[in-house]
């Protein structure tokens, strides 16, 4: 299966935010779900921490990096091709 995570679902996985469903954590810690993330969520982190909504240490970028070789996700180059072939 693949799995595009949303900004709030990827910080809530990472985090242990309790408002993620079982069901949904069982589905990205299953290895035969293919995760993918878009650079838009990244980017929305970063936002997130600069407005102090979210504290990431020992800085955004570090835990950003961390985060994205801890789930070995890749990045979804995403465009209205990729879309309709998907």
């Amino acid at each position: 299966m693949k799995l595009l995570l949303d900004t709030h679902i990827w910080l809530w996985y990472l985090l242990g935010d309790q408002r993620l469903s079982i069901q949904l954590q069982t589905l990205i810690a299953d290895l035969n779900t293919e995760i993918w993330l878009s650079p838009i969520s990244i980017w929305e982190t970063l936002i997130l921490a600069e407005k102090g909504r979210i504290s990431l240490r020992p800085d955004p970028v570090t835990w950003i990096n961390l985060a994205l070789k801890t789930l070995e996700t890749p990045e979804a180059q995403m465009n209205h091709n990729i879309a309709v072939k998907i």
